[in-house]
Order: structure tokens, then C-alpha cells, then sequence
């Protein structure tokens, strides 16, 4: 999952489609308790760090576009 590679470890379970079943979301979400939830926490924390504030793709996009703009 995109959140586990911003993360650079297993922020979040991933079961891909066509192995997912009841019981393995299960176990993924039984998974969730205790100091794993923690873990998932702080790893969530570290990708909203990782990924900047809100508004960061439209920054971006301003930036770019000023950047053309001085090229005309």
C-alpha cells in the first residue's frame, strides 16, 4: 500500500484483492490491538510528516506554473 512505502515499513495491513477473505480481515484488524496499535499510530504520524501540510499538490502546482511563466 501507497502508505506503507511513504512510511518505509507495514504502517497499515495490506491483503491484495484477490487473496482477501473474511478471515484474513480478521486476523488484520485483531492484528490492530495493544502496542501494534501503537506502532500503526506513530508510522500514520510519520507519513503525515512525511507528506506535508494541506495543500501541499496545489504548492506544488503554483510553483510549476510560476516557474513557466518566467520562462515566457
Amino acid at each position: 500500500a501507497l502508505v506503507n512505502l511513504i512510511a518505509d515499513e507495514r504502517a497499515a495491513p495490506e491483503i491484495l484483492q484477490h487473496a482477501w477473505t473474511g478471515e484474513r480481515l480478521a486476523a488484520a484488524t485483531r492484528d490492530l490491538t495493544g502496542e501494534a496499535l501503537d506502532r500503526q499510530r506513530t508510522a500514520l504520524v510519520r507519513v503525515r510528516e512525511r507528506l506535508g501540510h494541506a495543500g501541499a499538490s496545489r504548492s506544488a502546482a503554483e510553483a510549476v506554473a510560476s516557474v513557466l511563466q518566467s520562462a515566457q
